[in-house]
């Protein structure tokens, strides 16, 4: 796993959160004033007030023109590089990246990609770390100093890990049977986390927060935009404030399921085929539907979000 250690430039923040905590104030309490108790994020850190209200309400952000655009056509040309050779690059002993997940569509033959090339049958890649160690390019930018910024205020941690590093590019013509979606679902489901119970849901409970919401978890969902996403190409979207139900059951979708924003049938428009792993909560409501918001975004703009918060990529 790509990992960040900077104890050694955390020293000041770590003095003042001590020195917070011996006088018995909060941190980030200026001459007397009570900062609003927000769980989703701490105050030590570049996000404004503001954002972290909208963070704690919505349960999202998005942070526009965080990176400059130019810097991520590299990143985009060096993820089809690694699709158009994949023996050398995922299986070879120099391999630097886990693995490239194709469409079910295109691995049982139903999709024939004719003269196009490899990448447009890739949905996504996983891991920047392979057989011969971490790659570069992808470790490098997981490693930007104004991005563990923000994320460090998001944990509440200077001591960060990745848990699943992915660069997810839906190519064109898989479309026809939208099997390149994945349902409404939360990420938390997929992370080993927290005591569960029978059902894989949390039992905890805190701070007006539905049963299984630990609120500040230490994780956060970030994803950068390398390129255009708009609803028209795949761009992600979001329930507003769905975080604050807690973990909910996850399976397989089922025909007449709300899992994908369009609204179309899921078992007519996919065929009733699946992904490995595209799992969506089972109990999505219209009204959590009708409020879906989408994350169009440019080359560059961040989003975040916290675990819990029930998201997919449109079709």
């Amino acid at each position: 796993m790509a990992r960040s250690r900077r104890r050694a430039a955390a020293q000041p923040r770590r003095l003042r959160r001590l020195a917070a905590h011996l006088h018995g104030a909060p941190i980030g309490a200026r001459d007397g004033h009570q900062p609003e108790q927000l769980e989703l994020t701490v105050a030590d850190g570049p996000l404004t007030a503001e954002q972290r209200q909208a963070y704690e309400r919505d349960g999202y952000l998005i942070c526009r023109s965080f990176f400059p655009r130019a810097a991520m056509a590299p990143l985009h040309e060096h993820y089809l590089e690694i699709c158009r050779d994949p023996l050398t690059k995922v299986k070879g002993p120099d391999a630097r990246v886990s693995s490239l997940v194709r469409d079910i569509n295109v691995v049982d033959g139903s999709h024939d990609l004719g003269d196009l090339g490899l990448e447009y049958g890739v949905i996504k890649m996983n891991g920047f770390v392979g057989l011969g160690g971490e790659d570069e390019v992808f470790c490098g930018f997981a490693r930007d100093e104004k991005l563990l910024r923000y994320i460090e205020q998001f944990v509440g941690s200077d001591e960060l890990d990745t848990f699943s590093e992915m660069y997810v590019c839906k190519p064109p013509g898989l479309d026809e049977l939208d099997t390149t979606r994945h349902p409404l679902h939360q990420d938390l489901f997929y992370m080993p986390r927290g005591e569960r119970d029978s059902e894989g849901r949390l039992s905890a409970e805190r701070h007006g927060y539905a049963p299984g919401c630990t609120a500040r978890n230490g994780v956060v969902c970030a994803y950068t935009a390398v390129l255009k996403a708009t609803t028209e190409n795949g761009a992600l979207v979001c329930i507003p404030a769905s975080h604050r139900r807690g973990l909910r059951r996850h399976s397989y979708p089922t025909p007449g399921q709300n899992a994908d924003p369009s609204g179309a049938p899921w078992e007519a428009s996919s065929g009733g085929k699946n992904n490995i792993g595209y799992f969506g909560v089972q109990d999505v409501t219209d009204e959590e539907m009708a409020t879906i918001v989408p994350f169009t975004l440019d080359p560059g703009d961040v989003s975040a979000a916290p675990s819990f918060s029930l998201f997919c990529a449109a079709s």
